[in-house]
């Protein structure tokens, strides 16, 4: 065998380890806007590609003791590539369907384990097997050129994870960013359908086919592949997938699959007049003070801190720092969201390590961080995040978090009020009406929750006074029961608990 192909064979095997890889990693950011990025869609992912790799070992090495034809194992490649290229176009259409099927149970975590698994094992087992087959094919090849039979299976294996740590960078930090999910998966189709060209070329037909995707290719990569109608905005970031949508004259911010709204902005008006949004704004008429500080930890397209700071206007001296992890939903709320408070100082960086090194006290702290839709970031759930909470908590001030909760009875509801319960003596539950959003105030000393009805302002505005009256009726104290969890640094299983919940609530529901 000449020296050429030995280099070509580690060529395609560094090439097709890398394509593996980066097709893994892409395939849970596509099934985002329909399933999310949960631990059930990772574990989905991670095992049908393992599944299929296996499978394509298997076969890979039972082929080539048949037909060591490295020409027969590049057709392979170039058809793995193809079917790669269709995902994208076919993926909107597919999951639609698994989610109608289920019907009623759209919201379930039943659903996102086992729609993710039909939509994961539709789409990707078949090019990952077909991938699979190359390295024991490509290892029984090059062993016929030498003695070593180890040695060849050592290299082929060695280039071939090189390939893949190559493939776990590129999308993360280069393609899925600048060109999104859909667009990457088809650059490396294209890579697997060029490099088993290349390796083809005295054919002719194959320089026809590489020529065809020369034209296609750039082409297909720069459509609009949006999935809505009403959707303004499309992008992603090292985080999440990210939309702004545009529902009656009213703007949407939503994560991945868009089972909660994270952010909600309307030109002309201030107030939703329905949403927990109004009711957290209105914090600051709990306070006597009026200079008050406020931390916003995830603060997303801003809606809290524009309607606080329209509530307060001419009745509080109010500075407002926000925390908000990702850089790119910061960007789009200042186009979006119209997020240009004069008092307000935003902060791009994580809500657990800016608390932790935060220096300066604070009057409200809002904690309204969401990852994953619905899922809230498990180290801002802990013991250890809310006495770093209460640290830098001025005296007479309080803590609001919004917890999104199917009932007061769920266990995630219960972890986090009782590990808030834990480090500080007054905890109180406050349900928003009409919704799943849960306010839990927690405090050093007794809050007054009536002040809400004192203060004029916010009793004049649309809608929030009916919001106010149920909230103030129902809210309730929460005492710490050494009994139950403490979520802690080292276990605070709050996806778990979330995912049960939902499944609970909608098998009740049947």
């Amino acid at each position: 065998m000449p020296r050429f192909k030995h280099k070509y064979i580690f060529f395609v095997a560094f090439c097709v380890g890398m394509c593996i890889m980066a097709i893994e990693l892409t395939a849970a950011r596509l099934l985002a806007p329909y399933f999310g990025t949960s631990l059930f869609v990772w574990t989905n992912v991670i095992a049908i590609i393992m599944i299929a790799l296996s499978v394509g070992y298997y076969l890979g090495g039972r082929l080539s003791e048949r037909r060591h034809d490295i020409s027969l194992l590049l057709k392979i490649i170039i058809f793995a590539g193809l079917l790669s290229f269709i995902i994208p176009f076919i993926i909107q259409p597919v999951a639609l369907h698994v989610l109608k099927d289920f019907g009623a149970m759209s919201r379930a975590s039943v659903v996102i384990l086992f729609g993710s698994f039909l939509v994961t094992s539709f789409l990707f087992f078949a090019p990952i097997m077909f991938l699979g087959m190359v390295s024991p094919f490509l290892i029984k090849v090059l062993s016929l050129t030498k003695k070593d039979a180890g040695a060849a299976a050592g290299s082929i294996f060695a280039v071939s994870t090189v390939g893949s740590i190559v493939g776990t960078f590129l999308p993360s930090l280069v393609f899925i960013p600048w060109v999104g999910s859909k667009k990457t998966i088809l650059i490396f189709a294209l890579v697997l359908i060029f490099v088993a060209v290349f390796g083809l070329a005295r054919r002719k037909k194959y320089v026809w086919l590489a020529a065809l995707f020369l034209l296609i290719g750039p082409f297909a990569i720069s459509q609009d592949l949006r999935h809505e109608q009403n959707t303004a905005l499309e992008t992603e970031s090292a985080y999440q997938y990210i939309r702004v949508l545009e529902n009656q004259g009213m703007r949407q911010l939503v994560y991945n699959e868009g089972m909660g709204i994270q952010s909600v902005y309307a030109p002309d008006k201030v107030m939703t007049g329905h949403m927990y949004f109004d009711v957290m704004a209105a914090a600051p008429a709990l306070l006597e003070s009026n200079d008050i500080r406020v931390l916003n930890i995830g603060l997303a397209g801003g809606t809290v801190v524009r309607s606080m700071s329209y509530l307060f206007e001419d009745e509080k001296n109010m500075s407002i720092d926000g925390v908000e992890i990702d850089n790119k939903v910061i960007d789009i709320a200042r186009e979006y969201f119209d997020l240009n408070i004069p008092n307000l100082n935003i902060y791009n960086e994580d809500g657990r390590i800016f608390t932790r090194f935060a220096k300066d006290k604070y009057d409200i702290i809002l904690v309204d961080a969401y990852s994953n839709q619905i899922y809230i970031p498990w180290h801002m759930t802990t013991a250890e995040f809310f006495q770093d909470l209460r640290r830098i908590l001025q005296k007479g001030g309080f803590v609001a978090m919004n917890i999104n909760a199917t009932s007061e009875d769920s266990e995630l509801f219960g972890a986090i009020t009782n590990t808030l319960a834990k480090v500080f003596p007054r905890v109180y539950s406050a349900p928003v009406r009409n919704s799943f959003n849960y306010l839990v105030f927690a405090s050093m000393q007794e809050i007054d929750f009536e002040k809400f009805k004192q203060n004029q302002r916010v009793m004049d505005e649309p809608g929030l006074a009916e919001m106010i009256d149920h909230l103030t009726e129902n809210a309730g104290v929460i005492n710490f029961n050494p009994q139950k969890i403490v979520l802690t640094d080292d276990r605070a299983p709050i996806e778990h608990l979330t995912d049960f919940m939902y499944l609970k609530y909608v098998i009740n529901e049947l």
